[in-house]
């Protein structure tokens, strides 16, 4: 990221202002280093450069999810449909959004579509196993589940939402196993902390937060949430300090000048 940012913009684009991949290079490793905002900007350029390119948008959809903006993820989805309805993955980032925006039972139908084109496909059947694990149909949910870690047994992300599922059937042995599953596979891994579990107080939340802090304290949307759930309990001299935190590391995360 240093040698990228050195100069304000990295070499290839110094070359060739106009080649669009390496603004989606540029968005990937903002991407992956928690800086959301910026890497929906850089994957804002490479479709100015490339509108046409179903890739390039369904890239775009990924990076503005990551800080929440879902309704313009779907928007960039659907034109990468349009364009090219023959990837099977655009159906699964697709149900993806749509689960995320609780439209479960859309959700599952695109999961499904996804599943017909590509039975390997392990994001696909572990998505539609959370979405049918929130919508209550446990024992659907651990066989979707149960599938995609055949086929990918180190996605932590599946490990954790099995666990969930084998909790609500009362299986606490095993579920304890593979929530501990995910966490062993990836110790930075957010979802599996229960900071995200609805079941939780926001004093459980707001603890496995400040845990996860601890283990990454740059990770501008750990800030950002913790921060906008302590503004909810009343404490909003800390709440500023998290968001303003949040600001320092990624500049461009748009809610959370909102919640400020």
């Amino acid at each position: 990221l240093e040698r990228l940012n050195a100069r304000g913009r990295p070499q290839a684009l110094d070359v060739d202002g106009r080649y669009g991949f390496a603004n989606l290079w540029r968005a990937e490793v903002n991407y992956r280093t928690e800086r959301y905002g910026l890497a929906v900007l850089e994957s804002e350029r490479a479709v100015a450069l490339a509108p046409r390119c179903a890739w390039v948008l369904a890239f775009k959809a990924r990076m503005q999810a990551s800080p929440g903006y879902f309704e313009e993820a779907l928007k960039s989805i659907n034109l990468a449909i349009r364009l090219d309805a023959h990837k099977g993955w655009f159906y699964s980032w697709r149900g993806e959004l749509l689960r995320k925006t609780g439209k479960l039972h859309e959700a599952i139908n695109e999961f499904s579509r996804a599943i017909d084109s590509n039975k390997q496909d392990s994001l696909a059947w572990a998505w539609r196993g959370g979405a049918r694990l929130k919508l209550g149909f446990v024992n659907s949910a651990i066989v979707d589940l149960k599938t995609a870690l055949k086929l990918d047994p180190h996605y932590a992300w599946a490990h954790s939402e099995l666990g969930q599922a084998k909790r609500k059937a009362g299986r606490q042995d095993e579920a304890l196993k593979h929530i501990t599953r995910a966490h062993c596979l990836d110790a930075l891994f957010l979802w599996a902390y229960r900071g995200k579990d609805d079941s939780q107080s926001y004093e459980e939340a707001m603890s496995d937060l400040r845990q996860f802090l601890k283990i990454k304290p740059r990770c501008a949307l750990a800030h950002a949430w913790l921060g906008r759930m302590l503004c909810q309990e009343g404490d909003e001299g800390l709440a500023m300090a998290h968001l303003n935190e949040a600001l320092s590391l990624d500049s461009e995360m748009a809610l959370v000048y909102v919640w400020r």
